[in-house]
């Protein structure tokens, strides 16, 4: 739950840049940062940190295809 208001900002991923939301909650600040794609780009909180490290437009289609068992 915020505390206060948010503050907007911009974050530099892979070429790309990222809209962040800083949110001031109790204990401190949770950020997050996305595309315009709405990727997650990152999170950042007391428990656990999230980088979005690079990002493609597009597809590798072997990477979804089934194994032969």
């Amino acid at each position: 739950r915020n505390i206060a208001p948010a503050t907007a900002s911009d974050y530099p991923v892979d070429g790309r840049t990222a809209v962040c939301a800083a949110v001031p909650v109790v204990g401190g600040v949770k950020s997050y940062c996305a595309l315009d794609s709405g990727v997650l780009a990152g999170y950042d909180g007391a428990d656990l940190t999230i980088d979005l490290t690079a990002y493609s437009d597009t597809v590798d289609a072997t990477l979804f295809s089934r194994a032969e068992l």
